[in-house]
């Protein structure tokens, strides 16, 4: 997807946007940013909700808007930061 990125900046919608929710986001991001990303053409939209272990899959099905593609349980703990900070 790199025809939408210029030297100024990104002209276009990403194909993925994920989301981590907590209390005070999740209706927000559930129901407001979710319009906003349909509207803009993102292809795919994840939810990650850390407080019921899940992860929703949002595809976008035509012109419509998205459609829940699938949704699965968080069973593992994942970190960006290795261990000891070692890269």
């Amino acid at each position: 997807q790199g025809h939408i990125l210029t030297d100024k900046n990104v002209q276009g919608p990403p194909v993925l946007v994920v989301e981590v929710a907590s209390g005070s986001t999740r209706r927000r991001d559930q129901r407001a940013k979710r319009l906003l990303y349909e509207r803009a053409g993102v292809l795919e939209y994840w939810l990650v909700d850390p407080d019921a272990l899940t992860i929703r899959v949002l595809r976008r099905t035509g012109d419509v808007g998205f459609a829940r593609a699938f949704e699965m349980a968080i069973e593992a703990s994942i970190s960006a930061i290795p261990p000891c900070g070692r890269f």
